[in-house]
């Protein structure tokens, strides 16, 4: 998700957004209309001056390319001179998408890098580790193989040992190199550690989605208050914003997270108040009307919606709290 705008939303009070169209400011209103023009709005739709304005963008499906044209992408990114860098240009342009194949380096393409090379040399000691174990255990089960009258019987068994032999040996390759690099370390890992100097750019801003579904109300939001008022400890407040995106249908689960959203506003613009040099981050509510696909669909929903405000985002569960610290750390890493 690119990042298109840098500066935050613009406060609640001043919008108003709705499933059936974009999103808009409000016209001034005379003093004494005020309160009509709110009571209007709430009856619009459930989401009114909860939600951030709509920044639609689209999102186009990537076709899986397939099982074995996966396999064979796999191991022409470990063979020298190809590189993962040329797999993805060439698959990029065979989908008629030609991002893929000027996005891997910006002002052309140098070269692999390190991790890159080390990748493509570990694909290249799985393949060959993975194939040699197999041909040898294959070998080894046709020359304990007893004398059959058929050619077929013996052949068969033989071409299945070697594939579920294969199927077997991946595994366990998969697990030595993982031994190997617990034992010996990786130096292409990313790690906590690694970043944990490293500054966060201002104009970087993160989404921290929480879908919910019929929840406990209490728990859920007071997990989210404890990782908003740790945010805000970090000094990276500003760069992140809280979705709370229901796909609840009870109406008294429904009114119980509208009450406890505008708590938990309120309790951190108390905190901001108290303590004006610490930033708190902004907390939206959306309640979905068309509950299509579960969670996954009120993921993609938000990505269709808000995804172009932001470049990373965050998906929590309804029972999650996470650390400030943690969060700030996760992004580094992206």
């Amino acid at each position: 998700m690119d990042a298109h705008h840098s500066s935050r939303h613009p406060p609640l009070k001043h919008w108003a957004d709705g499933d059936t169209g974009g999103s808009h400011r409000l016209p001034a209103a005379a003093p004494d209309a005020t309160p009509r023009r709110s009571a209007l709005r709430e009856e619009r739709h459930p989401n009114a001056v909860t939600a951030p304005p709509i920044h639609r963008g689209s999102m186009p499906p990537t076709p899986w390319r397939g099982f074995w044209k996966s396999i064979a992408a796999g191991v022409l990114a470990g063979v020298p001179g190809v590189g993962a860098s040329k797999v993805l240009a060439l698959d990029s342009r065979l989908r008629g998408n030609d991002e893929g194949a000027r996005h891997p380096r910006e002002g052309g393409d140098p070269g692999p890098t390190t991790w890159e090379r080390a990748a493509a040399k570990r694909r290249t000691i799985f393949l060959l580790f993975t194939l040699l174990s197999a041909a040898l255990a294959t070998l080894l089960f046709a020359k304990a193989q007893p004398d059959y009258d058929s050619a077929w019987l013996r052949y068969g068994q033989i071409t299945l040992f070697a594939i579920l032999s294969t199927w077997v040996v991946t595994g366990f390759t998969t697990a030595l190199m993982g031994f190997w690099v617990t034992l010996r370390g990786d130096a292409h890992a990313l790690s906590a550690r690694s970043v944990r100097h490293h500054t966060l750019d201002e104009d970087v801003r993160t989404a921290i989605i929480m879908p919910i579904c019929n929840e406990d109300v209490a728990t859920v939001f007071a997990g989210l208050r404890a990782t908003c008022e740790s945010m805000a400890t970090t000094g990276h407040a500003r760069q992140f914003d809280v979705f709370v995106l229901s796909d609840s249908s009870d109406p008294a689960i429904v009114a119980a997270e509208r009450a406890a959203w505008a708590q938990l506003r309120e309790a951190l613009a108390a905190q901001r108040a108290a303590q004006p040099g610490e930033e708190q981050v902004e907390v939206y509510y959306r309640l979905r009307e068309r509950r299509t696909h579960r969670k996954a669909g009120n993921v993609a929903d938000f990505c269709r919606r808000w995804g172009r405000d932001y470049r990373y985002m965050v998906v929590l569960d309804a029972d999650s709290v996470m650390s400030g610290d943690c969060l700030s750390t996760l992004v580094k890493l992206m």
